[in-house]
C-alpha cells in the first residue's frame, strides 16, 4: 500500500487448515503466536465438526479467519455461526475476516450461507478488518439487497473495509449501507474499493462528505465507466475532509478539466492530506490532469509529504516543474514519478539550485534505463536527492554517487567549520562505508545544539 514504507517484522504463525489440524500445537498455544484459521475449498471437503472444535480450544492471539463461499455448506455455515457465538461470549476478538465470494449468482445457496456468516461476524463485532474478494459477482441493477455488507453498521469494532470487485458491481443496497456506515461510524478508518465496474457515486459522495473518521481512502475506478464530472465530484468530496491523510485514486483515461479543477481545490484546501497517489492506466493523452492547475494547488499546500504520479499529466515538463515546486518550499519528502520525461528535463534540473531539504526520488525503471548519464549528473548536482530504487547496481560511478547521496552528502555544504585535516580520515572511511559522513556530521549537529 501506498502508506507502507518499511517491511513489517516477520512473525511466526500457527496455520490451521480444516483438512489437517495441527493438534499438538493447538493443545499448547503460544501467547506470542498469531492464530490464523483458513476455511477454504482446496484439498478435501470441510468438516463442520473440525470447525466446531474451535470452541474447545484456548485461542490466545486470534488474527485472521479466512473462508470462501465455495466451501460453505449449511452444516459448515451453522458450525461457524455457533463458533462465532462462542467467541462473542468469551470475548475472543479477531483482527481480520477475509472472505472470497466466487459466484455468478448471489442468490445461490452457497452465497446465502456465506452471507449469514458475514452478518453474524458483524453483529457480534468480532472483527476489526473486513476483506472481501468478490470474484465474478454480478448484481442486478437497482437491487436494494445487501450482498457484501450485511450487518456492517452493527459492528462497533470495524476499522477497515477492503473489497476487490474483480470487475463486479456494488449493489444499490450495499451502496446505501456503506453510506450509512460512513455517515454514522466513528471507528472506520480505512476504505479500499478495487476494480468496481458499477457503483452509485452520488450515495458514495454524500457518505464521504458526512464522514468524520476515515484516514485512508483507495478507489480503483480504472474498470468503471465514470466521467470526468464524476471523478471531479469524488475529489471534491475528499477536499476538506477532517481526518483523511491518505488518498489513492486509479482511473483509466477519465481525468479532464473538471477533475483538474477539483484536484487544485483539494490541494489548496486540505491541511490534513499527507499521501496522494494518482494513477491513470489509460492511453488517451488528451484525458489527463492539467499540470498547471496541479502545481498551483501544490504551492498552497502545507501538509502533503508523499506524492505518487503515474501517467496523469499531459506534459513532458512535469519532472522539472515538480522540482521547481519543491525548491519553492513544498513539504514533499517522497516523490514517485512515472511520467514522460526527456534529456532537456534533466538539464533543467541540473541547472536548478539545490532543494531546501532531502527528498526520496522513486523513478520509473524505463527512465533509469533511458537516461543513465543524465541521472548521474543530476545526482552529482543535487546531493539532497536520494534515489530509490537504487540506480547504480551495474555502474560503479552511479553506485558511488547513490551511496553518498543516501548517506548524507548534502550535509557537507552545511559544515564548513569542520577542520580540513579531519576530512581526510572521514573520506577514507567513507570509501568503505559512506554512512560515516552522515554519522560524522550528525554528531556535529548534535554538538552545535548542545546535546
Amino acid at each position: 500500500e501506498f502508506t507502507a514504507f518499511s517491511s513489517p517484522s516477520r512473525q511466526k504463525t500457527i496455520m490451521m487448515r480444516p483438512i489437517a489440524i495441527q493438534n499438538d500445537i493447538m493443545k499448547q498455544p503460544r501467547n506470542d503466536y498469531p492464530f490464523d484459521f483458513e476455511c477454504d475449498s482446496f484439498g478435501s471437503v470441510v468438516d463442520a465438526d473440525q470447525i466446531s472444535a474451535l470452541a474447545t480450544k484456548r485461542i490466545q492471539n486470534p488474527r485472521q479467519f479466512s473462508l470462501d463461499n465455495l466451501s460453505i455448506t449449511k452444516s459448515v455455515s451453522d458450525a461457524i455461526v455457533r463458533v462465532f457465538d462462542h467467541f462473542s461470549r468469551q470475548q475472543v476478538l479477531w483482527e481480520t475476516l477475509a472472505v472470497t465470494i466466487d459466484s455468478e449468482d448471489p442468490s445461490s445457496e452457497s452465497y446465502e450461507f456465506t452471507h449469514s456468516v458475514i452478518r453474524k461476524a458483524n453483529s457480534s463485532s468480532l472483527f476489526k478488518f473486513l476483506e472481501l474478494t468478490a470474484e465474478s459477482v454480478r448484481i442486478k441493477n437497482g437491487s436494494t439487497d445487501t450482498f457484501l455488507f450485511p450487518g456492517i453498521t452493527e459492528n462497533e469494532r470495524l476499522e477497515s473495509i477492503s473489497v476487490h470487485f474483480c470487475n463486479g458491481a456494488l449493489a444499490l443496497g450495499d451502496s446505501l449501507v456503506l453510506k450509512e456506515m460512513m455517515t454514522k461510524t466513528h471507528t472506520l478508518k480505512v476504505l479500499r474499493l478495487w476494480e468496481m465496474a458499477e457503483f452509485d457515486h452520488d450515495l458514495f459522495c454524500k457518505g464521504l462528505v458526512a464522514n468524520k473518521s476515515l484516514e485512508q481512502l483507495t478507489l480503483g475506478l480504472d474498470r468503471c465507466n465514470v466521467s470526468d464530472k464524476i471523478i471531479a465530484d469524488i475529489i471534491s468530496s475528499v477536499a476538506g475532509h477532517p481526518t483523511l491523510t491518505n488518498f489513492s485514486l486509479f482511473v483509466r483515461g477519465q481525468f479532464g478539466s473538471l477533475s483538474s479543477q477539483s484536484m487544485e481545490e483539494l490541494l489548496s484546501s486540505t491541511s490534513r492530506l499527507v499521501c496522494l497517489k494518482l494513477h491513470d492506466r489509460g492511453r488517451d493523452e488528451t484525458k489527463k490532469l492539467c499540470l498547471g492547475r496541479f502545481l498551483k494547488g501544490l504551492q498552497k499546500n502545507d501538509s502533503l509529504q508523499k506524492l505518487d504520479v503515474h501517467n496523469v499529466f499531459h506534459s513532458d515538463e512535469s519532472l522539472s516543474r515538480l522540482f521547481a515546486a519543491l525548491a519553492e518550499g513544498s513539504k514533499i519528502e517522497h516523490l514517485w514519478f512515472w511520467e514522460k520525461t526527456s534529456k532537456k528535463e534533466f538539464e533543467k534540473i541540473i541547472a536548478m539550485d539545490r532543494l531546501p531539504k532531502p527528498i526520496r526520488l522513486h523513478l520509473d525503471h524505463k527512465i533509469i534505463k533511458d537516461f543513465p548519464i543524465h541521472l548521474e549528473k543530476m545526482l552529482h548536482a543535487h546531493p539532497e536527492v536520494r534515489p530509490f530504487p537504487f540506480f547504480g547496481k551495474k555502474q560503479v560511478s552511479m553506485e558511488r554517487i547513490c551511496d553518498l547521496n543516501w548517506h548524507g552528502r548534502y550535509l557537507l555544504m552545511r559544515h564548513n567549520h569542520v577542520p580540513l585535516g579531519i576530512w581526510a580520515h572521514v573520506l577514507e572511511k567513507a570509501n568503505k562505508n559512506p554512512c560515516v559522513i552522515h554519522q560524522f556530521l550528525k554528531a556535529g549537529i548534535l554538538f552545535e545544539n548542545g546535546a
